[in-house]
């Protein structure tokens, strides 16, 4: 009977260790920069019909909210894409008409670019993560526009939004892989 009770007390001690374990994993609610990236990419979605945020891209979209100069709140547009990938695309585009890129940047405030090539990166707030969507359209208005001025088609084939609080503000960044079509007989 002794013995019956030493194991009773020692099965009722596991499971309330058991019990406070599980306890304290619980991850259920979301971070506000995971919210942030969640409405950030179901914009995107919607406006682009990709369905799935690429790890990768996601990866290289981090990265670009660490360039971002948080004291003045700006980015360099210039650091949205490597050299080296700008200049492949450059030679594949002029001697075939078709050419891959990738680039990633932070969401824009207002869609203005400066005359140094930066611009005011949009911080998201609990006010405006329902607007999320003016970020992206100015994206798409961005690559509609170097679209149209230069006679091309613009087609974005994979997507990659990160979301991170960086000294108590949170951004949100869009790396793209975009295929591009020129007309070289015009």
């Amino acid at each position: 009977m002794k013995m019956l009770k030493k194991m009773a007390a020692l099965l009722l001690v596991g499971v309330m260790a058991l019990a406070l374990l599980t306890a304290c994993g619980d991850d259920s609610a979301p971070s506000f920069a995971q919210k942030a990236e969640d409405a950030t990419f179901a914009s995107v979605k919607a406006s682009t019909g990709i369905q799935v945020n690429d790890a990768d891209l996601k990866k290289l979209a981090e990265s670009k909210i660490d360039l971002i100069d948080t004291e003045k709140g700006t980015f360099d547009f210039k650091k949205s894409y490597s050299d080296e990938d700008s200049k492949k695309f450059q030679e594949d585009v002029y001697s075939t008409g078709k050419g891959s890129m990738t680039m990633a940047l932070p969401l824009m405030k207002d869609g203005k670019m400066q005359n140094n090539g930066t611009y005011e990166v949009m911080e998201i707030t609990a006010d405006n993560i329902g607007s999320l969507n003016q970020g992206t359209d100015t994206m798409q208005d961005l690559l509609d526009g170097m679209a149209s001025a230069n006679g091309m088609s613009i087609k974005i084939t994979k997507i990659g939004v990160a979301a991170k609080t960086v000294n108590g503000k949170t951004y949100a960044a869009i790396a793209m892989t975009y295929e591009v079509t020129v007309d070289l007989q015009q």
